[in-house]
């Protein structure tokens, strides 16, 4: 069974923006806090729900890296190589 990952209060505030219109759908609280769903076994429940929910946001890559997920610029398609 895997379980949701730990957030820092960091983490939250900057990632997974709460209180707002970005506030990310895989955002959860548990008895110890802050945490991630993405990647535990909760994640196909939320996204299969993603559309009803008020919270929309999407906003890293999730556990263990949390990458943030800022959209396609023009560095990334400059770099993007087709194999």
């Amino acid at each position: 069974m895997s379980r949701e990952t730990k957030l820092t209060d960091d983490q939250v505030k900057s990632l997974c923006q709460p209180s707002s219109e970005s506030t990310c759908s895989f955002l959860t609280m548990t008895a110890d806090g802050w945490a991630c769903a993405k990647g535990s076994d909760m994640e196909l429940s939320i996204r299969a729900r993603r559309s009803s929910m008020r919270a929309q946001g999407d906003n890293c890559s999730g556990p263990p890296e949390f990458v943030p997920i800022t959209g396609i610029d023009d560095d990334w398609l400059r770099n993007l190589k087709f194999h």
